[in-house]
This record gives structure tokens, C-alpha cells and sequence, in this order.
């Protein structure tokens, strides 16, 4: 009856009464070594599914609310599906160069070294927030805050503590000059403030950066720079800095081939992680802090239906007594060698809406790191489908 009444409001208005689209995943994994720890070969079954449902009473106005369930395979007593709300928003757009967001929705902007979903794990990543967009003949900006913690209520709305809460505001600006420049398509500029202001870990957090991407017939590239400083969690005068180059050369119109560098200093403060497409898909190294990184990374169109890619990772520390930016434990006296990865990956297009993947990742640690005492190689192999809708 409500789907209905949503359908005839929708129809006296012009509007869309409801749109659906989603996924399902289900992914075999066997990881030897796994978090660091000398161990025997582990497998498992895991299984996501999402489904979109958009709600549009009229042009101007929609509601998106997405239910996503993960679970692993096992005894179903034992192991229930993990059912709940991945995003739950509403939007409202009163010109065409005014739109509002507000509600739990995914954050991505860029390149997604800084603003991501972590799509591939099985969670993913959204965020509780409130966003404003600006469009116009170059480009768009965007505003948003984003709840990073909430300490004033309690889940249930009840009045828990009176320490400050933790915040995120942020200005995303995107601009399109590739009616202006020949080699620069995109150029973004953001800016972000972490916020709380609790007398233990009192926290004024700026970010400042951008990204520039580009490229000139065959050759393709995109530069990023950021930095931070301000107090972080009673800390003072704490500054990061991270830098990213990557470039490309797409040759026979559909393979390519590409070099990557990454570089983080001792104290840069890494806001979501690692998107699965950076840093190696072994996931071991995120956009932490005292990283130094370089990749050569290809991909290949087989077919219409086939693709495949090959890449090569090294990774170091920036300083060599600083923190290591993998998860691995740190050997007694600094050196630079992380670990050097290799990530190998076949694709398939079985349909139009149905994809398989096949990928074998390996990473060999080095220098600073050792796993319950000796080296020891951490290797993940996957097979994966999914069903898009």
C-alpha cells in the first residue's frame, strides 16, 4: 500500500516511484600466513549482497536506503548473516546547481587515496553525514561534515557522557579544465578540519591538498599532494605529508601500462585506508605514515570478455627508525626494506551483469619486518563472482 501511494504521488508529480539495483558477491579466499602470523593455508567462503532501493516521489527529491548483508559460510546457528544498513539517505536538489545530501552514504571523491569505500572488503565504509554540492559551468564543490565519533548519546539516544564528540568538515572542490588545458583533464583542490575538542585528546586537524589528473593521446597521469598539521590528539605541531605520481601509457587502444609512487613522512594520519586499487590488492600496506613505495602496474584486454593484470610492488620506510607502515612487527634496529608484492589478476565477462575474477597476491617481507620471529611470505590467492542488477 505505501509502495502505492509512493507510485501515485510519484505519477502526479513526474516523478520515478522506485528504482532497484545492487549486487551480489560471493568470494572464495585461502591465505597463507595470515595477519602477520606464521601459519598453516586458511580458506573461506564470504558472501555480500546489496540492494539499492531508490525512491524518487519526484524529480527533485530521493531516498535511497540500502540493506547489505555479509556473512561467511559456515554452520548457520552458528554463523547468522550480518544484516544491516549500508547507506540510508535522502537528497533534495532545488536548482540544478544546489544539491543535499543528508544521512549514512559512502564518501568518495578523487583518486580514492584519501576519500574511500573500501568497496572490495566485505563491510565496505560509509559514513553518517551531511553534504551540500555546488555546481556550476567549471566544475562542482562540495561541503560535508562527517561524524567520526559520537559521544554525547548512547545507540539508543540516551544521554551517555558530556565529552565533546569527534567531527569532519571538509571542502571538496573539483574542476574541469579539458576545455582549457591539452594535458590537464581534472584539477581538485579539498580541505578538511578533524575536530574535537575533549581535554584528553584534544584535536584542531587540518588537511590541505590536490589533485591533478590528466594525460596526451596515449600517456595518461594524476599527481597528488597533501599535507596536515594542527594538534591531533594532544598532540602539537604535528605535521604529515603524503605525495603520489602515477603515469600511464595505453598502447594497441587497450592495454596499458603504468608506474606508481607513493610517499608518506612520520607523522601523516591515514583517514580510511588502503582502496584495494593503491598499495597492493594483498592489502598489507595502507596510505600509513613513513611510507615509501614504487609499482609498475599493467592491465591487459584480452578480449571482450577476457582481462588480465600483473603488478609489481616495493615497499620501504621513508626514515628508518620511524614506524613501519605495514602490519607487520618491526626487527630490532631501523632499516628501510618493508617487503617487495606481486599481484597477478584474470578477469572474465561471463554476461552483461555477471563478472569473475581470479587473483593470486604474494608478499615477501624484508629489512624491518619479521613474522613471529623469522621472515616469512604471506601469499592469498581468490576467486570471486558477482552479480550486478
Amino acid at each position: 500500500m505505501a509502495l502505492a501511494s509512493v507510485q501515485s504521488f510519484a505519477a502526479d508529480k513526474g516523478g520515478t516511484a522506485a528504482n532497484f539495483s545492487g549486487h551480489m558477491r560471493t568470494r572464495f579466499e585461502m591465505v597463507d600466513n595470515q595477519n602477520a602470523a606464521k601459519t598453516k593455508w586458511g580458506e573461506q567462503f564470504l558472501n555480500r549482497a546489496r540492494v539499492n532501493m531508490d525512491l524518487m516521489p519526484m524529480d527533485s527529491l530521493k531516498v535511497r536506503i540500502t540493506p547489505q548483508a555479509n556473512w561467511q559460510w559456515s554452520t548457520p546457528s552458528a554463523n547468522k548473516a550480518n544484516l544491516y544498513l549500508y547507506e540510508g539517505w535522502m537528497s533534495w536538489m532545488p536548482s540544478d546547481s544546489v544539491s543535499l545530501w543528508v544521512g549514512r552514504q559512502e564518501i568518495v571523491y578523487g583518486k580514492k587515496r584519501i576519500f574511500t569505500a573500501q568497496d572490495y572488503s566485505q563491510e565496505g565504509v560509509t559514513h553518517d553525514s551531511a553534504r551540500v554540492r555546488f555546481s556550476y559551468d567549471m566544475g562542482t564543490s562540495d561541503l560535508f561534515w562527517v561524524k567520526v565519533a559520537e559521544t554525547h548519546f548512547d545507540a539508543a539516544g540516551t544521554l551517555a557522557t558530556r565529552s565533546p564528540d569527534t567531527d569532519l568538515l571538509a571542502l571538496y572542490n573539483s574542476f574541469n579544465l579539458s576545455e582549457q588545458t591539452g594535458f590537464i583533464n581534472t584539477a581538485d583542490v579539498y580541505a578538511t578540519l578533524l575536530w574535537d575538542q575533549s581535554k584528553a585528546a584534544k584535536t584542531n586537524y587540518f588537511m590541505v591538498g590536490t589533485l591533478m589528473d590528466g594525460g596526451m593521446n596515449d600517456f595518461d597521469y594524476n599527481v597528488e599532494l597533501a599535507g596536515q598539521f594542527g594538534k591531533l590528539a594532544g598532540v602539537k605541531s604535528r605535521k604529515g605529508l603524503l605525495g603520489a605520481l602515477e603515469a600511464g601509457y595505453t598502447f594497441m587502444e587497450k592495454h596499458r601500462i603504468g608506474l606508481e609512487g607513493v610517499y608518506t613522512n612520520n607523522e601523516w594520519l591515514d583517514l580510511v585506508g588502503t582502496d584495494h586499487a593503491h598499495l597492493g590488492k594483498a592489502d598489507v600496506v595502507a596510505f600509513s605514515s613513513n611510507l615509501m613505495a614504487m609499482a609498475v602496474k599493467t592491465k591487459f584486454q584480452l578480449s571482450n570478455e577476457f582481462d588480465a593484470a600483473v603488478d609489481g610492488w616495493y615497499f620501504m620506510k621513508a626514515k628508518k627508525d620511524g614506524v613501519n607502515p605495514a602490519t607487520f612487527a618491526e626487527r630490532t634496529g631501523g632499516k628501510k626494506g618493508v617487503g617487495f608484492e606481486v599481484d597477478l589478476a584474470v578477469g572474465y565477462n561471463a554476461e552483461d551483469n555477471l563478472r569473475f575474477d581470479v587473483g593470486y597476491n604474494l608478499f615477501v617481507p624484508n629489512g624491518s619486518t619479521k613474522l613471529s620471529g623469522t621472515s616469512a611470505t604471506l601469499s592469498d590467492m581468490h576467486v570471486q563472482g558477482t552479480l550486478k542488477f
